[in-house]
């Protein structure tokens, strides 16, 4: 919107076109580049991001132009290794990064809103536009947190706000708006059409049930924060400026309860920052040293050795989890079934990661040849990167040190698991999740299990819990016991949640977790369902769980709290 402001005004009305990439629409752009060329017109092509392949032929037409005076083709990419570096040195460049914080987030929406414009408003529409800027805001300054904030970086823009003042216009131009109209329109279709985590969803429904209602539109002061009110524009001669002036009252630095996000949630953002920053250097070493991949015998044996020792002291003292286990010939239920196909993927990957580690300690010792296929796995290990093909077996850690930590424990573990379930004594031992490498696929065999055992349907099954020692789930025909569950945003004691405080750490234990696949899951009381987390990254989802709480829910719900099953 921005550029074609701009355009309007440099170019001329009607002497501009634009197209937004990534549908097929590589012709139609060649064509709409030689008739802008011709036409002294500007022409701007959006996220070529998504058709790196076809810049260098886009890079080619445009060499060959002979464009007429008053022509500008304007491009727009997302960050991208393989944008062709030619074209961008060919360019003049320029980066946007609105700048942070509430405060510049809320003067940028009344920027956009004209004084003029915005004190013709009705006192009414005036006020629910304030409280638009306002959740406009919270919901892109909530990335910030990410990932507790959201998941993920949701790309909230302007074009949204605008389609939202769009919906407000229209609905107050007939008096108090439909509540239930707006909220549907901007959850399903304008932010939350942005969204795909559940528990984001939740996040976003919460905030608009928070501030699209009529208790916001009442008399009294009206807390937005403990310490920012709702703007009066009532009998107000200028409207934009009221508004303005509490705007003026945010601090340049957000707090984390500006977003009810608990008080330790700024540092475990500079926390999170300052380990990316680490990981980045790091690779960034790994690469100078190792230079241009050619072999080096002494350069590869210094790079290569911290692994060699990492890998025979995670296997040394378990040398049972190179031998391969054939399952009982009898039928195996599925949880027997999903521990024996867990153990060989165990034997799969430890012995692929043997057979590299000992291929190149003979190479670095001089006697064996150097491969193609080895001389790529070195490259990515010597990086401190997981190779293509082992991250295909086992979608694990980026960092090679910890994916062969997070193997090796798994595999161990998977053998005193299939103890266990000789035994028959799996469903009443206390288990950890991430001592498997499939824990989704687990629910799953379990709730077969549950399903064989207790005679019923498998998809009117649901996941129920209790937590504690000596918890019982109430109707469950099968159970288990799940150590080792992490809590973040929050602290639990197996009793209630309670809320953290600025020193607090970022990850705290639970207490055991009973979970069951019931019927008819019995109520609990003051409960709220919280997502679990494969990890701390919150990429990947395996099940929501209820967590006995006190107060308020919608300000869990806020918190942004999650188990993990692992940092």
């Amino acid at each position: 919107q921005e550029w074609t402001e701009m355009a309007a005004k440099v170019a001329g009305p009607g002497r501009f076109t634009q197209l937004a990439m990534g549908g097929g629409q590589t012709v139609e752009a060649i064509q709409m580049l030689k008739q802008a060329s011709q036409n002294r017109e500007w022409l701007l092509l959006k996220n070529l991001h998504l058709v790196v392949a076809w810049v260098t032929d886009l890079e080619k037409e445009f060499t060959n132009l002979s464009p007429n005076e008053g022509f500008q083709l304007w491009l727009t990419s997302e960050p991208h290794a393989a944008f062709p570096s030619i074209l961008l040195r060919s360019s003049l460049k320029v980066t946007f990064q609105a700048p942070p914080g509430m405060k510049k987030n809320l003067l940028r929406s009344f920027d956009m809103w004209s004084p003029e414009a915005f004190n013709e408003h009705s006192n009414l529409e005036a006020t629910i536009r304030f409280i638009l800027a306002w959740f406009h805001a919270i919901v892109q300054e909530r990335r910030t947190f990410t990932p507790q904030g959201w998941v993920k970086f949701y790309e909230f823009s302007t074009a949204d706000l605008r389609a939202g003042g769009d919906v407000i216009a229209a609905q107050c131009a007939h008096g108090t708006p439909d509540w239930d109209t707006v909220l549907g329109v901007f959850a399903n279709a304008i932010y939350g059409g942005r969204l795909d985590n559940d528990y984001d969803i939740r996040i976003l429904d919460t905030y608009l049930q928070k501030y699209f209602n009529n208790q916001m539109l009442g008399e009294g002061n009206i807390k937005l924060t403990k310490d920012i009110e709702l703007p009066k524009v009532k009998d107000a001669r200028n409207k934009h400026e009221v508004c303005m002036g509490t705007i003026q009252k945010l601090t340049e630095v957000d707090s984390p309860d500006l977003f009810n996000l608990p008080p330790n949630a700024a540092r475990m953002v500079q926390k999170n920052a300052a380990m990316k920053m680490i990981e980045a250097l790091g690779k960034l070493k790994d690469v100078s040293e190792t230079g241009s991949g050619a072999f080096n015998r002494e350069a590869w044996a210094v790079k290569l050795k911290p692994l060699f020792t990492l890998w025979a002291s995670l296997t040394e003292n378990h040398k049972e989890i190179f031998d391969a286990k054939d399952p009982p010939k009898k039928e195996l239920s599925p949880l027997s079934s999903f521990v024996w196909m867990e153990a060989d993927i165990a034997h799969q990957l430890v012995t692929r990661v043997n057979a590299v580690m000992q291929e190149l300690q003979k190479i670095v010792a001089g006697t064996a040849l150097l491969t193609q296929k080895i001389h790529v796995t070195a490259t990515y290990l010597m990086a401190g990167d997981v190779p293509v093909s082992w991250d295909k077996a086992w979608e694990g850690p980026e960092n090679i040190q910890m994916w062969l930590r997070y193997v090796a424990q798994r595999a161990v573990a998977l053998q005193e698991w299939l103890k266990l379930d000789e035994a028959g004594t799996l469903l009443s031992s206390s288990i950890r999740l991430n001592h498997v490498f499939r824990p989704i696929t687990f629910l799953n065999a379990f709730r077969q299990e549950t399903a064989r055992q207790s005679g019923q349907a498998l998809d009117s099954l649901i996941l129920d819990c209790a937590w504690g020692e000596g918890a019982t789930v109430e109707g469950a025909a099968v159970s288990i016991k799940v150590e080792g569950l992490l809590i973040t945003g929050a602290s639990f004691d197996g009793t209630s949640l309670q809320e953290l405080q600025s020193d607090s750490p970022g990850l705290s234990p639970c207490p055991i977790c009973k979970l069951a696949w019931v019927l008819n899951p019995k109520s609990q009381g003051n409960v709220v369902k919280v997502p679990c987390y494969l990890s701390s990254s919150r990429e990947k989802l395996l099940c929501g769980l209820n967590v006995p709480c006190n107060g308020d829910i919608p300000s869990w719900i806020l918190s942004g709290f999650a188990l993990l099953l692992e940092q």
